[in-house]
């Protein structure tokens, strides 16, 4: 790869929020200092504040299944975590913006517990959320991720609380059938 291409991947890079690699951003500032034509991408100075900048905004300080987990979203949604997104959805914290994404994320990930949507938004923030928690969920789940249920109406969450219902009676059925299962055992070897 010659030094046009360096750059051009660099500003792309940038541009996107895609990982730039020490060499890549050593090169790129070593050809903008030989080629005129790259000026618009600042001073070499610059250019390395820039790069400075942007390694901390995607910076990767999270435990290594976090990572994957991170990568899988990432490839899911289209485009990179912010340092924020990652830092709300590992810990609940965050103070930056994309707080949006990462609340949803969080809420069809970590939470293991459905999203009630059962009743109307109140107003045109909570419905716009909305919106962008179907995109989400959509998209994960289009990558194979697997997410926690969005109740849209009335009908689907009391069909959801019967499944669940039934589906802690039937565990609660096998752990009373288990009980019997071992006294009955308990008591033939009593009487043998």
């Amino acid at each position: 790869m010659d030094n046009r291409e360096i750059i051009e991947e660099f500003k792309n890079n940038l541009k996107y929020g895609f990982n730039i690699s020490d060499k890549a951003a050593e090169i790129a500032i070593q050809a903008i200092e030989e080629l005129e034509q790259y000026k618009e991408l600042g001073t070499p100075e610059q250019v390395r504040e820039a790069v400075e900048t942007h390694k901390r905004f995607y910076r990767n300080i999270f435990a290594p299944d976090e990572e994957k987990l991170f990568e899988a979203i990432e490839n899911a949604l289209g485009f990179k975590l912010y340092f924020g997104q990652k830092t709300f959805l590992a810990t609940g914290y965050y103070r930056q913006i994309g707080q949006t994404t990462a609340e949803c994320l969080r809420a069809l990930l970590i939470t293991k517990r459905p999203i009630d949507y059962s009743e109307p938004a109140r107003n045109a923030r909570e419905d716009c959320e909305r919106m962008q928690m179907n995109e989400i969920q959509a998209k994960l789940q289009a990558a194979g991720i697997a997410t926690n249920p969005i109740l849209r109406s009335r009908k689907e969450k009391a069909d959801y609380m019967r499944e669940k219902y039934m589906h802690e009676k039937q565990f609660e059925n096998s752990l009373f059938e288990a009980e019997r299962k071992r006294a009955e055992n308990e008591q033939r070897r009593f009487i043998t």
